[in-house]
C-alpha cells in the first residue's frame, strides 16, 4: 500500500505498473471499500485515477481525503456526463502502459492484479480477461470463471456478441494502453452497454486476447444501481446504445462482425419487445418489433444460428420472427 512517505517502496514492485480507472458518481457508502481494495495490491505499482462524474453527495470529500493520504491517487473532476465519458476520459490521464477499470461500488481481492498482469506480459497479449463474482447482500450469488485460452480479437468480438464465453464488461480485463489510445470515444451515451461499444471499437483490431480462470473481481449488486433499477420500462434506454453500436459496426467493421453485432442487437430488441408487452407498453413494443424485423432482414439472420449461442437466445429470436404473439406469451410465463 502506497503512502506519501513510502514512495521508495515502488522500486520493489517488480516493475509491474497498472493504471486503474474508477468512474465515480454518488457512491459515498462504497468508494472507501473500493479504494482500499485497490491499495491492497502487493508486487505491483498501482496508479488510481478517480473520475468524479459530478457527484452531489460526500463522494468528492471522501476521495479528496484519500488523495491527501496516498500519492498514487489522481482525481479528475467533471460535470455529470455518464459512465461512458467518465471511463474513456480517464484513459487520457493514464501514465502506465496497462489499464483496467473498477466500478466504485465493487472491490478487488487482495494481491490479485500482479499475477494477472504478469501472465499478460508473458503472453504478449493486448488484452487479458479474468473472472469475477456477483455479490448481493454480501453473498456470492454467481461466479464467472473464464476458460484458459488464447484467441484473436475478431474471435473475442464474436464470442462477446454471440455467446457467453467472453464477458461484455471491461472491469474484468486489463488492456494495453495502445489499444485504447488509438480509438475515438466521442458518442454521447448515458445508459448501459457502454462496455460493449468500447469493445466493438477495440477488440476487432487487436492481435492476441488471453483469457484466464483466476477470479478476483467482486461485482456488487446494490440497491439503486443501474442493474437494480434497470428492470422497468426505463431500462429500454439500453437500446439507444445498442443502435449506436450497430451503426458504428456497419460503418467500420467487416460483414462477418456486423452480422454478430446485428444478432446481439436482435436479441436485445426481442427481449424488450416482450418486456414492453409485459409492462403494457404496447405502442413502444410495436416500434421495437418493427426495428427487430428491419435488422433481422437486412442482415439475413432468420436462419442464422451462431456457434456457441445459448438455446434460449436462439429460441427467442427465432420465435419472435415467426410468431410474436406466441413469443410474448411464453416470455410472460417464463418471467412470472
Amino acid at each position: 500500500m502506497f503512502t506519501k512517505n513510502k514512495c521508495e517502496d515502488r522500486d520493489e514492485k517488480n516493475n509491474l505498473k497498472l493504471t486503474v480507472i474508477v468512474p465515480t458518481y454518488n457512491v459515498e457508502d462504497y468508494i472507501s471499500r473500493c479504494l482500499d481494495s485497490l491499495l491492497n495490491q502487493d508486487d505491483i505499482e498501482i496508479e488510481i485515477i478517480v473520475v468524479n462524474d459530478g457527484s452531489t453527495d460526500n463522494t468528492h470529500k471522501i476521495i479528496n481525503e484519500y488523495q491527501k493520504k496516498y500519492d498514487n491517487i489522481k482525481i479528475i473532476n467533471e460535470n455529470n456526463q455518464g459512465l461512458y465519458k467518465a471511463k474513456t476520459n480517464g484513459i487520457g490521464f493514464a501514465t502506465y502502459d496497462f489499464i483496467t477499470f473498477c466500478d466504485p461500488d465493487d472491490y478487488i481481492d487482495a494481491n490479485f492484479y500482479a499475477p494477472i498482469l504478469n501472465r499478460m506480459i508473458e503472453n504478449e497479449a493486448d488484452i487479458i480477461q479474468f473472472g469475477y463474482r456477483r455479490i448481493k447482500d454480501e453473498k456470492t450469488i454467481w461466479s464467472y470463471i473464464p476458460k484458459e485460452e488464447v484467441m484473436d480479437g475478431k474471435e473475442a468480438t464474436r464470442r462477446m456478441l454471440e455467446t457467453t464465453n467472453f464477458a461484455h464488461s471491461n472491469w474484468c480485463k486489463i488492456y494495453h494502453k495502445k489499444v485504447l489510445e488509438n480509438v475515438a470515444f466521442d458518442e454521447d451515451i448515458r445508459c448501459d452497454d457502454e462496455d460493449v461499444l468500447i469493445h466493438v471499437k477495440v477488440l476487432p483490431h487487436v492481435t492476441k486476447v488471453c483469457s484466464v480462470s483466476d477470479v478476483g473481481y467482486n461485482y456488487v449488486i446494490r440497491r439503486g444501481s443501474i442493474v437494480d433499477t434497470g428492470t422497468g420500462i426505463r431500462g429500454i434506454n439500453i437500446l439507444r446504445t445498442d443502435q449506436i453500436i450497430y451503426n458504428y459496426a456497419k460503418a467500420n467493421l467487416s460483414k462477418e462482425l456486423v452480422k454478430s453485432v446485428a444478432y446481439d442487437y436482435c436479441a436485445k430488441l426481442a427481449y424488450w419487445y416482450n418486456k414492453c408487452y409485459l409492462l403494457n407498453e404496447r405502442k413502444q413494443g410495436d416500434k421495437v418489433l418493427s426495428d427487430f424485423y428491419k435488422v433481422l432482414k437486412n442482415n439475413h439472420l432468420f436462419l442464422y444460428f451462431p456457434k456457441g449461442c445459448s438455446i434460449k437466445r436462439v429460441s427467442m429470436i427465432s420465435l419472435l420472427a415467426l410468431n410474436p404473439t406466441v413469443c410474448r406469451q411464453l416470455f410472460s410465463k417464463i418471467v412470472r
